[in-house]
């Protein structure tokens, strides 16, 4: 059991994926022995080996481990779960195993414990707003069609983010903090903290949580002239020469993700659990285009990225090619 667990380690550190690594979340216990996963996808508590579906499950020590601190990562990880996003507005649409449609309901259910979060794609930049990874029991990730048990929006599948459950015998206390430099960009952190614990023994348990995270950017918006080089474009980011007349605004493509819980667990009788939350949470994306910057404006050697942007106001700017100068150059 040990040489299984030691080699699986080195394949991870690798970058190789494994079938355990990709269908659940593996612990060792102090005495060196797996412990069962357990998962709620098929509306029932059931070990993952009885789960007749393909499923993908993982739990809050591995994510932790791996660095998944939202969706977007959990997408380098998951077989057949994908994402695209609008660069124009930012929105999002989440297809598994390719089902994905633009118009109408979504094809992939997504899910806080049983609350569906997910939107109709209406073509104008709708989108999920994924919850930050904190204070999460685990995150299981339901290939195929879901429709009996998650309704007409799952035809592709279900992702579901399973949050941590008040305990009605013991106190708990979790705090996470992180802090980052980005090289030719701004910083990142992070910071969260939950606690929870019996107010009535076996009875009735509380839980809060508060999270924040910034994810700093490294894009800039410059304004300044052109210079047309090679008015057929073949010299891609050459074709234009670029004169940096303003820096608008430094590092714009930040995000940030601010979440808070509250949730109590009430057993009145051994077969009867209540448990009634709320959850907030809310993403902010500071620009809309993202990672995507202009060549032309940037200078890749020096890790210096930026577009061009205009001034609230400004009238647009319109180039008109004339015929090259003795230099060969176009001027505008």
């Amino acid at each position: 059991m040990t040489i299984q667990v030691a080699a699986m380690a080195l394949l991870l550190a690798a970058g190789m994926p494994t079938a355990q690594a990709q269908q659940s979340t593996v612990t060792v216990a102090s005495a060196n022995q797996l412990e069962e996963v357990v998962v709620t996808a098929t509306r029932r508590t059931e070990s993952l080996s009885k789960v007749p579906i393909s499923i993908s499950t993982f739990g809050a020590a591995e994510m932790e481990a791996r660095g998944v601190k939202d969706f977007e990562d959990l997408i380098r990880l998951t077989p057949g779960l994908n994402l695209s996003q609008q660069s124009a507005t930012g929105a999002n649409r989440v297809s598994i195993r390719g089902i994905a449609s633009s118009a109408g309901s979504a094809t992939t259910g997504i899910y806080i414990d049983d609350t569906p979060i997910q939107v109709t794609n209406l073509g104008f930049g709708s989108g999920s707003a994924f919850p930050g990874l904190f204070d999460v029991e685990r995150v299981e990730v339901l290939r195929g069609p879901q429709g009996t048990l998650f309704g007409a929006g799952s035809e592709g599948g279900t992702v579901r983010f399973i949050t941590t459950v008040p305990d009605v015998t013991k106190t708990s206390v979790y705090a996470r903090g992180e802090a980052a430099t980005l090289s030719h960009g701004s910083p990142s952190y992070e910071a969260g903290l939950a606690f929870g614990g019996p107010l009535a023994s076996d009875k009735l348990a509380y839980r809060v949580s508060a999270y924040y995270r910034r994810e700093g950017g490294w894009i800039d918006l410059v304004d300044g002239t052109y210079n047309i080089v090679d008015p057929t474009g073949s010299a891609y980011g050459n074709s234009v020469d670029f004169t940096r007349t303003a820096t608008l605004a430094e590092d714009i493509n930040w995000n940030r993700t601010e979440s808070a819980r509250a949730a109590l667990k009430y057993t009145p009788t051994d077969t009867l659990t209540l448990t009634p939350a709320v959850f907030y949470n809310k993403r902010h994306t500071n620009d809309g285009a993202g990672n995507y910057y202009d060549l032309a404006t940037s200078d890749t050697g020096s890790h210096n990225y930026s577009r061009q942007g205009y001034r609230v106001g400004a009238a647009g700017t319109v180039f008109t090619v004339t015929a090259p100068d003795a230099a060969g150059v176009y001027k505008n």
